[in-house]
């Protein structure tokens, strides 16, 4: 039974000493859920220091302040399910997605690789890890991964490797940074133009690459050279990105 938490509840836990420690991951409350048409909005700093993810149910003033909202409970089922199975991953996300609403593009980008790099060496993904020693290596990448077309002051960008449905690895982000420092570079690029080949834009990072680098300090400091999203963020004026097919993890990024 989905256990929502209504205005006199609410008070409650706000007035206990000890309601922050009550929450998050290794406790039996790795979220809180509001019914948001019984709550004021009163608590809502309260409800951002929570170290679990907040979810909002109905209409409120206090929507602001949760992580997810949701019109009805019909949809919490596999909410519930992925937090309480990773609750320390779902409570790093929803912290980063807070500190992040104020920042521009290219601080949050930084400030999600320190969050990644946090759960990389988190208990949870590395008993992922060993339940997935072997992931399955790409299908032979193409020699060229992005296609590069120039016309006039208009660089178009293709992501070419459909055979893996242009998944991330280091050949194409390796490829596609060069390419986007070059229109960073050069202003005379008025337009420029991403695309994915075949029936998929991008399924994000390539999986078998996942947690390669030995240490979470190294592989932020890889991404801090080597990622494409804040380069993207800087070329935003000029950039026009066609999705056909699915966009997953790094690819809507």
């Amino acid at each position: 039974m989905i256990d929502l938490v209504d205005n006199n509840r609410l008070q409650r836990l706000v007035s206990s000493r000890t309601a922050l420690e009550s929450f998050g991951p290794s406790t039996n409350q790795p979220y809180l859920i509001l019914d948001l048409d019984s709550c004021d909005g009163l608590h809502k700093i309260w409800l951002t220091d929570l170290p679990c993810p907040v979810l909002g149910v109905g209409k409120g003033s206090l929507a602001d302040a949760c992580d997810t909202v949701l019109p009805n409970e019909d949809g919490l089922a596999p909410i519930l399910t992925n937090i309480e199975k990773a609750p320390m991953a779902s409570m790093i996300l929803a912290q980063h997605l807070r500190a992040s609403e104020g920042q521009t593009h290219e601080d949050a980008l930084t400030a999600e690789s320190f969050a990644y790099a946090t759960v990389q060496k988190g208990p949870e993904f590395l008993a992922w890890r060993k339940n997935h020693p072997e992931q399955p290596k790409p299908k032979q990448t193409p020699e060229n991964p992005l296609t590069i077309d120039i016309d006039d002051r208009h660089l178009q960008l293709t992501l070419n490797d459909p055979d893996n449905l242009n998944a991330i690895g280091v050949p194409m982000r390796d490829a596609l940074c060069e390419a986007l420092d070059l229109a960073l570079a050069d202003i005379q690029f008025s337009r420029i133009t991403l695309q994915g080949a075949g029936r998929c834009f991008s399924t994000g990072g390539e999986v078998s690459e996942f947690g390669d680098i030995s240490d979470p300090a190294t592989a932020h400091w890889v991404r801090s050279l080597r990622l494409p999203a804040w380069r993207l963020a800087r070329l935003r004026d000029r950039l026009h990105i066609h999705v056909d097919g699915a966009a997953v993890g790094a690819g809507t990024e």
